[in-house]
């Protein structure tokens, strides 16, 4: 970084972080490292928009997500990038929309888990379903097809669904996970 570049970021650190920043121990990628955080917190304002209930600014994120990535086939990249770098590209993975759309919502203290098929292989590709924990429920969503899982699935009110199932609903409704799963493949 120049020297004008630093004092710029380092204006903009928090006073009790500005002293860390500066030992002698702080490396490049502890400055990536913030560059993406403080790009996420300011992605996920910019996302959510206008809305109301918690779980209409967690499917904007999503929408979001999907918007700003467009799916590449897992293997065809060469090295790896981190978020910052997908969404500077605007080309990722499924996994891609994973990690970013999780980051997204960790900035606003939302955990998220991955849900795949049982006895599926970490190394090999498979469908996959990202789950958000709020209130007690666990919302799915779908990042290859980039929607939520839509919780009406007899009468959807529209093709963009606003009211992700939940995994409560989903295993009540016995098998749906297992018929979307082999649908998606």
């Amino acid at each position: 970084w120049a020297p004008r570049r630093s004092q710029q970021l380092l204006k903009s650190l928090p006073k009790d972080w500005v002293e860390q920043a500066l030992l002698d121990k702080f490396i490049q990628r502890d400055g990536m490292f913030l560059r993406d955080c403080f790009w996420a917190n300011k992605i996920a304002k910019l996302a959510i928009g206008n809305t109301e209930s918690e779980v209409d600014r967690i499917v904007n994120l999503f929408y979001y997500v999907v918007r700003n990535v467009e799916l590449i086939p897992a293997g065809r990249r060469k090295v790896a990038l981190g978020p910052f770098d997908v969404m500077v590209l605007g080309r990722g993975t499924v996994e891609d929309r994973v990690w970013i759309f999780s980051e997204l919502l960790r900035q606003r203290q939302i955990d998220t888990v991955l849900l795949t098929p049982q006895g599926a292989k970490a190394s090999e590709e498979s469908w996959m379903l990202i789950g958000v924990l709020l209130e007690d429920e666990v919302y799915l969503f779908d990042p290859s097809l980039g929607m939520p899982i839509p919780a009406d699935l007899a009468q959807p009110r529209s093709a963009m669904p606003r009211q992700p199932l939940t995994l409560k609903q989903a295993k009540s409704a016995g098998g749906l996970l297992t018929s979307i799963a082999h649908d998606s493949a």
